[in-house]
Parts: structure tokens; sequence; C-alpha cells
């Protein structure tokens, strides 16, 4: 590569190298001048609104002399480029990439049938898509993806892949993977696991299941790529329902670590909402313990080691806890999983083997409706068989977040709403929190806006936030607090000493705090059968909340709940709106002197 002049990354549809092209951001995502590369392997990606089809030729462009100091032709490039007909499958171009994946380009119509797969070589497994799911496709229509190999394997060693149906054993299209191909290196790194138990599943391409049965005890081992994070979870356990994939009536392990030990914790599944004490009932994802049941699983080992974490417990088939649900010897038994992230895990809370959980809740949820095809397993099976495969690493840079907005200048009158919290790209990015209930409040229609509040000044809140306390996943009056999180109904009586609140809340008779009403529900919701796992993919907010529709509840025009306030000298700087009920829903309320200047 030329050291002169102000060389960078060009793209360009047309035949040759010009200025008429456009600059790629270098492996770090910047413009900056290239520096010199010397045998190493990097990633560059299009920029939005690109693929591969539309682009000709790669260069590394010289822009003060209008040159290019080294160019490639991308069809040359790529090497291999086919077109699927048959059936199901029209215009799906597929190329090959690092030996570890394989792209599609004007992926023009797939229609999504609950046992279609894509398939290769000899051993019929499926071909991972970039959630990793080991399950049926969804419908793609005008979308480029990848698809990752699964493991050790890689182009060099597989002969053809398919899309497959299952049901009817029919290959609905194939290629022919050609032999020596020139491709790019693969910046995947394999990480193989192994132990002496005799079955495995591969349940996800970052989670497995290992065991074996001996006098009515299952030994388990689940292996799980958590990475080197401490505040992350797996959960695996027996469906509700024992013909298809159900949370609710489900019974879970939940598994964790921290710097030094490893938890096995039994949890009860009754709602789709984190465990929730409200009028005397506590319902959601609860630990057995707290709702009467007790932990029947025996913790054997724990571990971690190149990112992956692994668990090893032992629990009788059939137990004596009548919320657990048994482990059938003689049957297949019907499973959910989920992996996903923990509000907070410090030192109290490993002293006191409480856990806090984010979204087992959500994801469970996500998980069990994305999830189009059942997953059992026989654990009594006959044959012994081994269908796991090795794990995998891949450094993706995470998704760039979506513009903060704040309201420096609020109307007296301000609309509360909720909706759901946009991913990575949304609450968990805007506000470095993990979102417990997988909603947030929409002020205005805008998802968590910072407020601006002037003292001595009479504000009105128009709160849509659910008014029945019997359905915690649908019931959140708005409170002002001193404290970020939120969820004060849910703390503890130490820690509700240690709150201020400055709104939202009155005396009952009996000198108790309860939150005023939360008027009508109002929800921003996903049009039906919508992925969740996609919502990343917009690149705005404004298009990601324009593919949503307002639901409200209530008999006619939903009536909100008002909350009136008048931030005085008492009032701190700094507050934050958030949920009676829920945890990690809302954000900031800057208070301001009248006169004050906004920084």
């Amino acid at each position: 590569m030329a050291t002169g002049g102000i060389p960078s990354f060009g793209l360009g549809s047309r035949p040759r190298p010009g200025p008429q092209g456009f600059i790629v951001p270098n492996e770090l995502g910047r413009t900056n001048v290239l520096e010199r590369y010397l045998n190493k392997d990097i990633t560059i990606e299009l920029p939005d609104g690109k693929t591969i089809k539309d682009i000709k030729w790669l260069a590394v462009y010289d822009l003060t002399r209008l040159l290019e100091d080294g160019v490639g032709k991308v069809d040359e490039c790529i090497k291999f480029m086919l077109i699927l007909h048959f059936q199901y499958v029209s215009n799906l171009f597929f190329f090959i990439m690092p030996p570890q994946h394989i792209g599609t380009a004007l992926l023009q119509h797939i229609f999504g049938c609950d046992n279609i797969y894509v398939q290769y070589f000899e051993a019929h497994l499926c071909c991972e898509c970039v959630f990793g799911f080991m399950t049926a496709l969804r419908a793609y229509n005008g979308i480029d993806f990848i698809l990752t190999f699964p493991g050790e394997m890689d182009v060099f060693t597989t002969d053809w892949l398919a899309v497959f149906d299952s049901s009817s054993q029919e290959i609905l299209g194939h290629i022919i993977i050609p032999d020596e191909m020139n491709v790019p290196p693969s910046l995947v790194t394999i990480v193989p696991h192994s132990n002496p138990l005799p079955n495995c599943e591969q349940l996800h391409k970052d989670i497995q299941i290992s065991w074996e049965i001996f006098g009515g005890i299952a030994t388990i081992e689940v292996a799980a790529n958590m990475g080197e994070r401490r505040r992350l979870y797996v959960a695996f356990g027996v469906s509700g329902s024992p013909t298809e994939i159900q949370m609710i009536g489900g019974d879970a392990v939940v598994l964790y670590r921290d710097v030094y030990n490893g938890y096995v914790k039994d949890y009860n599944l009754t709602s789709y909402f984190p465990c929730t004490e409200l009028v005397g009932q506590r319902k959601g994802v609860c630990d057995d313990e707290d709702v009467g049941g007790q932990n029947s699983y025996q913790p054997l080992t724990s571990s971690r080691g190149d990112g992956i974490s692994v668990f090893n417990f032992r629990r009788p088939m059939v137990t004596a806890d009548s919320g657990d649900k048994p482990y059938k010897e003689n049957e297949p038994t019907m499973i959910i999983w989920a992996m996903g992230k923990l509000t907070h895990l410090d030192t109290q809370t490993e002293t006191d083997n409480a856990l806090y959980l984010v979204s087992v809740v959500i994801t469970l949820l996500l998980l069990l409706l994305l999830l189009q095809l059942p997953q059992p397993i026989n654990f009594g099976r006959k044959t012994k068989v081994k269908n796991c495969f090795a794990f995998t690493h891949t450094n993706r840079p995470p998704p760039k977040v979506w513009k903060p907005v704040s309201f420096t200048h609020p109307s007296p009158n301000v609309t509360f709403q909720l909706g759901p919290d946009g991913g990575p790209r949304g609450y968990e990015g805007l506000t470095k929190k993990v979102p417990a209930t997988g909603m947030a409040w929409y002020i205005d229609g805008y998802l968590v806006p910072e407020l601006h509040l002037r003292r001595d000044t009479t504000y009105r809140f128009y709160v849509y936030g659910g008014s029945n306390p019997y359905d915690p996943a649908n019931y959140h009056p708005l409170i002002i607090t001193d404290e970020p999180n939120g969820g004060f109904s849910q703390l503890k009586s130490n820690k509700k000493s240690e709150v201020r609140i400055f709104a939202g809340v009155e005396r009952s008779v009996r000198g108790d705090l309860r939150p005023m009403r939360g008027g009508d529900l109002c929800i921003w919701k996903h049009p039906e059968n919508v992925d969740r796992r996609r919502d990343a993919d917009y690149k705005t907010f404004v298009d990601f909340r324009n593919s949503l529709t307002l639901a409200c509840g209530g008999d006619g025009d939903p009536k909100p709940g008002i909350l009136e306030l008048t931030p005085n000298r008492s009032w701190p700087d700094l507050l934050y709106y958030n949920s009676w009920t829920g945890e990690n829903m809302g954000w900031k309320l800057h208070i301001l002197d009248a006169d004050q200047d906004i920084t």
C-alpha cells in the first residue's frame, strides 16, 4: 500500500475506480488516513443502504491524486455466486465470505414454513443465522443476512448447502460448493468443548446441554458461551405445556456466576414479568423458595474458561415440589431455555444469594414466541448421541445507539405511554442500564427522553401506564424519585427508606405509601409476527417507532392518570421518572431554576 497522499478505502458501482465512488470507514469505523497494514486481517463494513450487489470494485484510493493505489474487482474476489430457482425459493444469490461464513444478497423471497431449514453437508445440521438459533426459518423478503457454519466446519469441508423442509423431507433449493475456492481468512475463533456425559444437544450456537440418567437422578451439564462478563445468566427448563413451547406454568433452573462461584437457582414461571408482589400475591419469574417451594437442584461444579461458562448439577427426574415439572424418562420432554443479562450483581447480592433478573422474563418470552419449532429432548433415550459442536467467538461491534432526545423546554402538558425498549440501540444503549420488563416510557412519542423542568412551574403529566394491580406486567404508575432504577414497590423495607419520592404517591388511611392511579393502558406495539430481535435493524428511532402501532385499553377514549407537580427549591437538580412496579423503564429529570441556562 502506498504511504504518500491521503489513502482511504473506497468502493464504487462503476466498472473502474474514480471519484464517483464513496469512502468506506476502516476496521475501526473511522475515515481517517489509513495506516500501514502488514499481514493483518481486517473487516470493513459497507455504509448504510449499500449491499454487495451494488459494488463493482474495492480500492485503496488516494484523495489527493484521485488515483487508486490498489484495486480489486468484487466479482473476482467473491469468486462464487449462484442463483436458486426452486419452489419456495426465488432469486437467492449466495456468495462466499471468510471460510466460516456464507452471505446472501438480492434475497427476494423465501416463504417461511414451520419446518424449513438452511442445511448443508451430510450431517444435516442447520446453518446459523446472525442470531444463532437452530430452528425454522422465518419469512424473508429483500433482506441480506449472514449464515455461520457451526463449530469447526467451513466452506472447505462442505460440499453443498440447501433450503430443506424437514416435515416433507424435501429439498427446496440447493447449491454445490466448489473446491479450492480463493476466499479471505476467517476472523472467527473456534473454542472446542467436551465432557464425559454420554448425551449432548445443541440448543443454540452458544448453548449446549449434556446429561446422563441413573437411578432416577439426572446429572446435567449446561455449557454457554457467555464471554468473561459476570452479569449474564443462562436458563434451562421444562415447558408449561407437554406439546408446545410455553413459558407460563414452566419450571426452569437459572445459572449464573460471580467472580468465584457458580449459582444454580430453581425458578417458577407464572407470568411474563420479573417476580412481583402486588396486593399480597407474588407472580412472575420467581425463585421457588420465595413462593413456598424448594430448590430441587444440587450444584456440583462450575467453571469458566475461554469465555465458556460450565455448570454441572443434579436433579431427580420427579421431585417432591409440586411446582416442579418432571423430566420424562420414557418420552420426549418439551423444553424451554434462555440467555440474558442480570440487572445487578454486586457483593451484597452475592452474599445474600439473591438473584435480580433482568431479562429472564423478556428473553424467555421472546425466545418462546420466536422459536417456531419446538425442541423436545428425550432424556431417557436408549441410544447415546452427542449432537453438539464447538463454540465460536466473533468480535462484532455493538450497534450504534439511536440519537438521544432531550426536551429542554417541554410543554406544561406531557404524555407518558409505554412501548418496547428498542434493544441495544434503544433503552440499553441510551441509559447504559438493562431493561427489566422489555418496556420503557415513551414521552410524547419519544423513547425515554431527558426532561428539563423549571422550578416554580406547574406541569401536568398525562399517564397511560395501566390501573390493574392484579396484572403487574401492565401496571406501571409513574413515580419521580432520587434513585435511578424504579420498581419502588418491590424493594425491601431497608432499601425503601433510602429512596425519596417527590411525586406519584399518596398515603393510605393506615399511612402506607401507595401509587396514584396509573390511567388506562396505552402501549406502542409491534405488528403481529414481527421478530423483536430485529429491533436493532432500524437505524433511527423514528423509523423504529413508525413501525409500531399505538394500542389503548379502556372503553372509548382512554382516560389518563393525571400527575400534577410543581418543582420547588427542595427538589435536587437531578431526579428520575420511573415505574412503581417495574425496574429500569425511565430516565432523567433535570430540575432547573427559572432563569438557569441549560448546559
